[in-house]
């Protein structure tokens, strides 16, 4: 879902196991990436409460 991750994941092919082996390879050789994108993702998860959820769910239903 790169759309709700953008800048906070790492995006490879699943069929591509050499794009796999290489992102892999980058993220362990790079902690300083992996602290950078943990950080990212946790604040793009915080983005994502149940609340939030539960009125954008009900924001839709009133348009419909």
């Amino acid at each position: 879902m790169s759309e709700n991750w953008e800048d906070a994941a790492v995006f490879v092919s699943p069929d591509d196991r050499n794009q796999i082996k290489e992102a892999l390879e980058d993220l362990v050789s790079n902690p300083y990436q992996v602290q950078n994108l943990g950080l990212r993702a946790r604040e793009r998860a915080e983005q994502f409460t149940a609340e939030r959820m539960a009125g954008e769910y009900m924001r839709i239903y009133e348009t419909l």
